[in-house]
């Protein structure tokens, strides 16, 4: 994701917040949505597999 080991850190230990880009990098890293990312939003529970498969249906 091209970010350094000292601001993953600031952002584990919520000392930082993550630029819009970068939060979206991390939730394409770990395929889920960025509402699942912040625990926020409708679909905060799913991932990106499990919405695709309900979009589907």
């Amino acid at each position: 994701m091209g970010a350094s080991r000292e601001i993953i850190g600031k952002y584990e230990r919520g000392d930082a917040v993550p630029f819009i880009e970068a939060a979206k990098k991390i939730a394409d890293a770990f395929g889920v949505s960025l509402d699942f990312l912040v625990g926020e939003g409708v679909n905060s529970s799913f991932d990106k597999k499990t919405l695709k498969r309900l979009q589907d249906i």
